[in-house]
């Protein structure tokens, strides 16, 4: 997700390492995605719970289920609050709890929120990664926190998906330093939640941030958030793989959170004569039945009849 930060400053830190040295394989650095969710085994408040640990999420968030199945059950602090999440779609939480997080037997504290309809146990952001010095170690996949003259060390947990591309379903073009939501195509028919993730190459290469997220597909469509981080318009084409999507396992879904304020939503052109409902893939297509049946009276800016 994107930080509270303003939009120059994600634009100017979105490639850079915030956590950890180059040599310790660190995340993120300017080689990863600032999003980037992984799983880990943790003891909170003495239940031990899968959580997702989420680099591109500043809030940390557990599901009131998950808080009442812990043994010591913190008092509720209740403060409504609305997030908006990578898909545009809305979480809201309704207060606050503070969590004892144990990485083996040394404890770490977050102030967490608390969601009646989050689609995981517990997410760990970027509040509890900077507050504890937590380094994300991607080469060795384990996460790590130095205490004293000790270093704890606790595995990712790994998980075999099957993985479905995911391209645009129509060309888009993006103008610099601009964030939009647009929709993507992948081999599913339906799916209530998936797991995108987005290709390394697709960052590298193009400069455009898209974070990990949970999505819901139905007839082989979904949206994604995306951002031109580069000073000159890009462009991406109906090939071009943006990333993946797999069917999660129940502990490894993420839901990043963006700051609340309304993204560009790309539609595709409608391409449909309104005298006869016919639909057509392209505009030199629809010109050409408008012409030879004579149903061009007048034509709207989208190259639809009146």
């Amino acid at each position: 997700m994107w930080t509270k930060r303003s939009f120059t400053e994600i634009l100017s830190t979105s490639f850079k390492r915030t956590i950890g040295t180059v040599d310790d394989g660190a995340v993120p650095n300017n080689k990863k995605n600032p999003s980037t969710p992984l799983i880990v085994s943790l003891h909170v408040n003495h239940i031990l719970i899968n959580a997702m640990v989420d680099t591109g999420s500043a809030n940390s968030i557990i599901h009131i289920k998950t808080l009442r199945k812990l043994i010591h059950q913190p008092h509720i602090v209740y403060q409504k609050n609305i997030h908006r999440t990578a898909n545009n779609s809305e979480l809201n939480t309704i207060g606050l709890v503070k969590l004892k997080i144990h990485i083996k037997n040394i404890p770490t504290f977050v102030l967490a929120e608390v969601a009646v309809d989050l689609c995981t146990g517990l997410i760990l952001g970027n509040d509890w990664i900077t507050q504890n010095c937590i380094d994300i170690i991607t080469s060795e996949k384990c996460i790590r926190k130095h205490y004293g003259k000790y270093t704890i060390i606790a595995p990712f947990s790994n998980y075999d998906q099957e993985k479905y591309f995911v391209l645009p379903i129509h060309p888009v073009h993006i103008l610099p330093e601009q964030e939009m939501i647009i929709p993507v195509r992948a081999k599913i028919k339906n799916a209530d939640t998936v797991v995108f993730t987005p290709a390394e190459d697709f960052i590298k290469k193009k400069r455009i941030l898209t974070p990990h997220t949970s999505l819901k597909i139905e007839n082989g469509i979904t949206w994604i958030t995306v951002m031109n981080a580069n000073k000159i318009p890009q462009y991406l084409n109906r090939k071009m793989i943006l990333g993946t999507v797999s069917f999660p396992t129940p502990s490894s879904i993420s839901l990043p959170l963006l700051p609340t304020k309304q993204v560009e939503t790309v539609k595709p052109l409608e391409l449909k004569c309104r005298i006869c409902y016919e639909e057509f893939l392209s505009k030199k297509e629809l010109f050409n039945h408008l012409y030879e049946a004579g149903h061009y009276s007048s034509i709207d800016i989208n190259g639809s009849t009146q």
